[in-house]
């Protein structure tokens, strides 16, 4: 940041005064934070400390008590020449320092005030700040912002609450504030294709695993059907996550027939595709079990690589027991079948 912005005013040439030193100092200060409001707009992630912006005052009040060292030097029949280079060099010290933390101090709390305002007729700005906010650290501010954008139908904004509730993201996590704002988006009159169509796939696929499972101490029950319908229309929008569960409900049926299977495999493929790990794991079982051994536990061993902690342990159990019955040299082309995997993947 460059703090050449601020400017203080050239200190009289002699200080003959203690009020003059004192009113010197104030038209300074006043000077040095109108220039410094420039730096506002570059520096919300500064947040000055509040106690030097009083600093100044306190500095003032002492140079123009009796007693004071400074005081007394003015007075004390020093070289004037030696006096004011110290009384310049300190007072402008004091004024920069002290400008400084007013203008950091409050620019990030005045920018939020303005932008929620602004956010009550122009939910994007509010959405905008909410989301600097939230990229540094000011969570009390990003939530309040998305909160205003939300009301005003910003469904991103909306999205993003709800994924700060689910994961605990900067607030106490809190499942059924989750499931709500997820419910609101996917309430949102919002077709396939639109721009806005990822947001509901990805709340719609996270309704379907609130309701499969429920939510304690909430009025969300365990549903089922109602959670195979969420992730169909997930899968509808483009979820991944919405994808792969409907392709693990057509291997599950007890009456998995060909037709079922082929079916299955389609949206664990297109899982898969949209980065979906646990879709390839999956996949690549579904490869060594019809005897494409090499292939399925190279994509299984790639699988369980990349995959996240949620579905980590079920496809290291899944890839672990397949190696278990495969031959040594299987097993060995299997792993240099991954690293070609990896290179075509580029990782």
């Amino acid at each position: 940041m460059n703090l050449t912005v601020i400017s203080t005013a050239k200190m009289p040439e002699a200080v003959s005064d203690r009020k003059d030193l004192a009113d010197s100092c104030h038209h300074s200060a006043a000077r040095a934070t109108r220039a410094s409001r420039t730096l506002a707009g570059n520096s919300p992630h500064l947040q000055g400390n509040k106690e030097l912006a009083t600093s100044l005052p306190a500095f003032i009040q002492a140079v123009r008590s009796p007693g004071h060292a400074y005081s007394n030097a003015v007075f004390s029949g020093m070289g004037r020449k030696r006096v004011r280079m110290r009384m310049t060099v300190t007072v402008r010290c004091a004024l920069m320092s002290a400008a400084l933390a007013v203008c950091l101090a409050g620019t990030f709390e005045a920018r939020a005030q303005e932008a929620v305002g602004a956010g009550k007729s122009n939910p994007w700005d509010a959405f905008k700040f909410g989301f600097d906010a939230y990229k540094n650290g000011h969570m009390e501010q990003a939530v309040q912002a998305y909160r205003d954008a939300s009301e005003q139908g910003q469904i991103g904004a909306t999205w993003k609450l709800a994924r700060m509730y689910a994961e605990g993201d900067g607030v106490t996590r809190d499942d059924y504030a989750a499931y709500k704002y997820f419910s609101e988006i996917v309430s949102r009159d919002v077709e396939p294709g639109s721009m806005d169509e990822r947001f509901v796939g990805d709340a719609l696929a996270e309704m379907g695993l609130y309701v499969q499972s429920g939510i304690p101490g909430s009025p969300v029950q365990p549903d089922p059907d109602a959670a195979r319908e969420y992730f169909q229309r997930a899968a509808n929008y483009g979820s991944p996550v919405g994808q792969f569960e409907v392709g693990k409900m057509y291997l599950q049926r007890a009456d998995a027939s060909p037709s079922k299977l082929r079916l299955a495999g389609r949206w664990l493929k297109l899982a898969a595709k949209n980065g979906h790990e646990g879709a390839r794991a999956m996949l690549g079982n579904l490869l060594f079990q019809s005897g494409k051994v090499v292939d399925g536990l190279a994509m299984m061993t790639t699988a369980l690589e990349r995959a996240g902690p949620t579905d980590r342990p079920w496809i290291r159990n899944m890839q672990e027991e397949a190696f278990a019955v495969t031959e040594e040299d299987m097993r060995r082309k299997a792993i240099d079948r991954a690293d070609e995997l990896r290179i075509k993947d580029g990782r």
